[in-house]
This record gives structure tokens, C-alpha cells and sequence, in this order.
């Protein structure tokens, strides 16, 4: 089950730290993330201005990985909203 306090907290801190941005949620690229993460979540953030870069950012992968307390999550900064942009995180968390 998807740890959905870690998921909150993830959100609340990019909606913090990139006041005025829509995030918006993804469940990543068809595939077998969900064996290896289960809940497995894209956030996508929208460029704040034209020209400005999209950012992705998973979420789930803290829930698998921790130890301890610690864990990671990955992101990927590009110029455009493309479906590899979303393929390439997921690719990532899946295979980290």
C-alpha cells in the first residue's frame, strides 16, 4: 500500500518551493512499475512562464526504497511536455 503521508509531504513541498506552479498527476507509463513500486505517481510540474522548464517528479519510490527513515525519489527538468519525459522517470524508478 502506497504511503500516502510521504506522497502529501512530497506535494506540499513542491507546491512550496514552486509557489504558483499547477502540479498534476500521472501514473507513469504502462508497464511493470506498480510490482516494483507499488502507487507508483508522476507529479508533473507545469513551466511557471513561457519558455520555462517542466519538471517531473515521481512518487512512490521513497515508500521502496527507504531504510531507516531514508529514501529517494527522482525528477527530470525538460524544455518540453513530452510523453518520454514521463517514460524516462518511470524507466528509472523501475529498474533503481
Amino acid at each position: 500500500m502506497p504511503n500516502t503521508a510521504a506522497r502529501s509531504a512530497l506535494l506540499d513541498h513542491l507546491r512550496r518551493t514552486l509557489p504558483g506552479r499547477v502540479v498534476d498527476e500521472a501514473s507513469g507509463v504502462d508497464g511493470p512499475i506498480e510490482d516494483r513500486v507499488p502507487g507508483f505517481r508522476v507529479f508533473r510540474v507545469h513551466p511557471a512562464h513561457p519558455g520555462d522548464w517542466w519538471l517531473y517528479v515521481t512518487s512512490g519510490c521513497w515508500e521502496s526504497t527507504q531504510h531507516d527513515g531514508h529514501g529517494v525519489e527522482f525528477f527530470l527538468a525538460a524544455p518540453r511536455d513530452e510523453w518520454l519525459n514521463l517514460e524516462s522517470v518511470t524507466m528509472n524508478a523501475h529498474y533503481h
